[in-house]
Formats: structure tokens, C-alpha cells, sequence
């Protein structure tokens, strides 16, 4: 990003006209930039995968409410107004695309490999799933659930997916077999999104993983990056975040599972049917972000290695039905246990 595009953006938010700009921690999605004006720092987003003013002011209505609830959880970045008080973004002057400035967090990226660390993560989760419930927002909507993942994306369907990966350009030959499975995959999900319309549905982030977290002494104290904030399935949310778990192994983790689940069921109790659910769902998951990345390879957005490493790690989740049953089983038990222990 050149120097004059960020000065221009920043003279919309700051009456100083000194700062310094630094690199950090950023996704796939978006350019980002850290920012410290006199003692603060903030951090500064150019949106690289839409330029839609409503999905943005979906995403900062959401964290200024949820803001005000929050605090005594976990933190959540807060997106500041500009200098006449009349927006929280901008456009840029080169490539008119939208920009903005949020508080800055401080923590890391937690590794969410030890036990006290992931129950903490259950549990922040879990209250994130109930601030959001009660979290009313007047701005429409801009993303579907999940379960309509055939509709979601502009250039790719169910069946145009599947003939894709059966068909793929010559660039990916050497994961052929990964995209056959994933195209198999997408052939099962057909016959099973029906059923998930009649779960509970709520606002969640609907992304949350550890770079969207952060940490500190083993307790998730922040959630970041509510860009695709949406109205979903309640079960969604943790279903997202066991999915990001077990993207290194090849199928399910049970103690980082475990773990988890012992986190969220202290502070949610979902439905049998809701849990039952949650196998497909964390395929669901896997199979949307192959779609994502799909999408903007399409769009030109992303080059052809970010699309190869996201067809690996979807093809990584070979779940057994016995790991199924396993999941399920110990969840049931957990919210059983759980409330067991609150009423004794």
C-alpha cells in the first residue's frame, strides 16, 4: 500500500499528522497495517475481498453493540468514526476501495495446543454465542448461513464445484486425488442441508480460529475480525472453531475436542439435535472455506498456491463415523455432567 494512500486515510481519523506505520499479524483476506499516532496504537484495514459499504456497516454495528457488553469476557476491536463524526470508513483515493481504523488489542495469536488454554477458549466462545444472541442489529444482513452454500458465492454452485474439482485446471494435477474427495464430499452435503434449517439460529461471528483470537497466560481474552458476522445455525460457532482445531491432523482431535467441549458446555447447553448435527457442520465448515478460496481464485484475488494449501487442509478432515459417534457422545455427556454439577 503506498505511503500517500495510508496519509490520506488516516487524516480522515487522526487531527495529528505525524504517525508511524508498521507491519503485524494480518489474514488472507485483507491488507492491514499497525498504526501508533502520539501513544496509541491502531490498526488500519483496506478491504481486499468486497467493496460493499453495507456488509461494513453490518460488521461495525455489530462490534459497537457487542462492545458494550463484552468488557467483562473478553475484548473486541472497536472501529473508530472519522473527524466529522458521519462514518467509520473511508475510500481509498487510488482504488476507491473501503477503509478503516479500529482500536488496537494487545495479545497473540494463541497456539491452543494445551488443555487450560483450550477449555478457556470453550468458554469465551461460549459467552461470545450468548452476548450475540441478544445482540439486535437494524443493518440487513449480508452473508447466507452456511447451509446455503450453494447460493453463497457468485461464480460457484454446488454442481459447479463438484465439476471443478472432477475437471481441474492442469496447475492442480498433483492433488487430484484431494479434489476428488472433495467433490464426493460435496455430493453427500446435498442430501443432508435440509435438515439443518430447523436448528437454532442466532448472529455469530462464523469465524472463529486462532488468528482471530488472542491470548494471554493461558485465557482467550479477545476476539478480532467480525467481517463475516451473519444470522446462522447457534451450533455453527463452535462447530467453526473445531474445525480450525483439527486442520493439521488427518480427522478428529478428541482431547483438544474435549477440551473445548468442556469449555462451552459450561456456559451453552445445545440441543440433542444440535449436536448431533455438529460432525456435518464442522465438514460444512471446511468445505466453505475451500469455496471462499475457490471463489476469489476465480475473482483473481488470491493466487493458485493460496488455493492449493486451502484444497490440502480441507482434504485433511477425513472424519470417521466412529469419531463421530465419539464427538457426539462425549458432548452429550459433558452438558449432562454439566448440569449435574450446577445443581448439586
Amino acid at each position: 500500500m503506498l505511503t500517500e494512500t495510508i496519509d490520506d486515510i488516516l487524516g480522515h481519523y487522526f487531527t495529528q499528522t505525524t504517525w508511524s506505520v508498521f507491519f503485524g499479524p494480518s489474514g488472507y483476506n485483507n491488507t492491514t497495517r499497525y498504526v501508533n499516532v502520539g501513544m496509541n496504537t491502531y490498526l488500519l484495514r483496506v478491504y481486499e475481498t468486497h467493496n460493499d459499504e453495507a456488509k461494513v456497516k453490518f460488521e461495525h454495528e455489530v462490534l459497537s453493540k457487542l462492545n458494550k457488553f463484552a468488557k467483562p469476557y473478553f475484548q473486541i476491536p472497536v472501529p473508530l468514526f472519522t473527524l466529522n463524526g458521519e462514518t467509520t470508513y473511508v475510500r481509498t483515493k487510488d482504488t476507491n476501495k473501503i477503509a478503516c481504523v479500529y482500536t488496537f488489542i494487545e495479545g497473540k495469536n494463541p497456539l491452543l495446543q494445551n488443555e487450560s488454554l483450550l477449555i478457556s477458549y470453550g468458554q469465551q466462545v461460549g459467552h461470545l454465542v450468548g452476548l450475540l444472541k441478544d445482540t439486535l442489529i437494524e443493518q440487513p444482513c449480508s452473508y447466507k448461513p452456511y447451509y446455503e452454500i450453494g447460493e453463497a458465492y457468485k461464480h460457484y454452485s454446488i454442481d459447479s464445484v463438484i465439476n471443478w474439482c472432477t475437471d481441474p485446471p492442469s496447475t492442480f494435477i498433483t492433488i487430484e486425488d484431494e479434489l476428488k474427495w472433495i467433490a464426493e464430499q460435496f455430493l453427500n452435503l446435498q442430501h443432508s442441508l435440509s435438515q439443518l434449517k430447523s436448528l437454532p439460529h442466532q448472529l455469530i461471528h462464523g469465524d472463529i480460529n486462532a488468528s482471530n483470537s488472542l491470548a494471554e497466560s493461558n485465557r482467550i481474552t479477545a476476539f478480532l475480525d467480525f467481517e463475516f458476522a451473519t444470522y446462522d445455525l447457534r451450533a455453527m460457532e463452535p462447530a467453526v472453531c473445531l474445525a480450525e482445531l483439527f486442520v493439521d491432523v488427518k480427522g478428529i482431535d478428541m482431547e483438544k475436542a474435549k477440551a473445548f467441549i468442556s469449555g462451552f458446555s459450561s456456559v451453552v447447553t445445545l440441543s440433542n439435535a444440535e449436536i448431533e448435527a455438529i460432525p456435518l457442520l464442522i465438514q460444512l465448515r471446511r468445505l466453505d472455506v475451500f469455496v471462499h478460496f475457490l471463489n476469489q481464485y476465480c475473482e483473481g484475488v488470491n493466487n493458485e498456491s493460496i488455493l492449493y494449501e486451502q484444497i490440502v487442509k480441507t482434504a485433511s478432515i477425513k472424519q470417521t463415523s466412529d469419531e463421530d459417534r465419539n464427538l457426539i457422545s462425549f458432548w452429550k455427556n459433558a452438558q449432562i455432567n454439566e448440569t449435574l454439577g450446577k445443581n448439586s
